[in-house]
């Protein structure tokens, strides 16, 4: 299922804009100050997560619900806290997906198709805290105002489970709108893409209900970062709209005598 234990798979493209295929990874510059006062500008071609998250079956049918604890970042793989983070702010994705699996439990082993999937990028002003509660449900509880950062929707996704060893894997491509503008900063004019990959054991895993629903409690993961240029108008279609804008400004002037 989406962000959870998997051995040697990736999941999760999140894209701004369009999927953009077989660009290599870059660098991206974040604006958190965008929603907290305060927070520094921070580079990154890795974001490493932390996940918390259930998931429920009913016959094949599966729901997921959770969330993607931002914990540290790196560049040219030299690990670093960006500055004020899960103090002066926190970073988080939450999401709820469904899909279909090929066995009715968790016992076994199985793979499945994730149908739907949205998320929210947020932004918390202070510390957030994550986990799994008494009834067996993924919390985060903020400590000041979050702030929605950007949201997305499924384009496709698939997903495997293993009773043993124990884990579960998913491959997912979403899209990714901003929802403020300017946390983003570079690379400017362009689509990213984003993927992700998580490796969590039997210690991060709960199967309960029979076997038809498990939680992660605390596991790990990262995304890194690929760009497509968005494309600049040709001189022609420039040439086409300025013709156009002319054309209407002559018959306003026409209508006006």
């Amino acid at each position: 299922m989406l962000k959870t234990t998997f051995i040697a798979a990736t999941i999760a493209a999140l894209t701004v804009g369009t999927i953009a295929a077989h660009a290599a990874p870059i660098p991206v510059t974040f604006a958190p100050s965008v929603a907290v006062s305060g927070a520094a500008n921070f580079t990154a071609d890795k974001l490493n997560l932390i996940d918390f998250s259930r998931v429920d079956l009913t016959g094949t049918n599966f729901t997921e619900n959770g969330f993607l604890q931002v914990n540290n970042a790196s560049l040219n793989n030299n690990t670093f806290d960006p500055a004020g983070n899960r103090s002066t702010y926190s970073l988080y994705l939450a999401y709820t997906a469904s899909g279909t699996q090929t066995a009715p439990n968790f016992n076994g082993n199985s793979s499945g198709t994730i149908n739907s999937l949205t998320y929210t990028l947020f932004e918390a002003a202070g510390a957030t805290t994550f986990g799994i509660n008494s009834s067996n449900n993924a919390f985060a509880t903020n400590s000041g105002t979050a702030t929605a950062l950007a949201t997305g929707s499924l384009i496709n996704g698939t997903t495997s489970f293993s009773a043993t060893p124990l884990g579960a894997g998913a491959n997912v491509t979403a899209t990714f709108t901003q929802s403020l503008a300017g946390f983003i900063v570079s690379p400017a004019n362009a689509t990213l893409t984003l993927a992700a990959a998580f490796n969590n054991d039997s210690n991060i895993i709960n199967v309960f209900n029979n076997g038809t629903s498990f939680t992660l409690n605390g596991g790990g993961g990262d995304i890194t970062f690929t760009s497509t240029p968005n494309p600049v108008p040709e001189p022609a279609s420039l040439t086409i709209l300025g013709a156009g804008l002319i054309a209407i400004g002559a018959y306003r002037r026409r209508s006006a005598k």
